[in-house]
């Protein structure tokens, strides 16, 4: 039986300009971040995202890729798991990478003009 374990973890870090600048009442911003992974395991590749400040993006190249390589794609426990005890908290990250299942199909590519973080 092959192996199906995860064997790549790319990242990508964008940032998207806002047409006005957009504010929540405590904070104001003129460009929403959003963190791409794109996991592979065997002949199959998954894309995950999460909306979140790109430097979410070196957290998940620097630690949590190492944390998941091996593991079924299928099998969110053990990712969980060995996220949790790499001590990060870094939900947005973790989330990308969490809903990066090879084989899935891709989300709705964003209308929008996109330049890399």
């Amino acid at each position: 039986m092959p192996d199906t374990g995860i064997t790549g973890v790319d990242v990508s870090a964008y940032e998207i300009p806002t047409a006005v600048p957009e504010s929540d009442g405590t904070a104001e911003w003129k460009a929403t971040g959003l963190v791409v992974v794109e996991l592979s395991a065997a002949d199959k590749k998954g894309l995950g995202y999460t909306y979140g400040d790109p430097s979410a993006a070196r957290l998940v190249k620097d630690v949590l890729a190492e944390a998941i390589r091996g593991i079924h794609p299928f099998e969110s426990s053990p990712c969980a798991h060995r996220t949790r005890c790499r001590g990060s908290r870094a939900d947005a990250a973790a989330s990308a990478a969490s809903r990066s299942r090879p084989g899935s199909p891709p989300p709705q590519q964003a209308q929008s003009s996109w330049r890399a973080a």
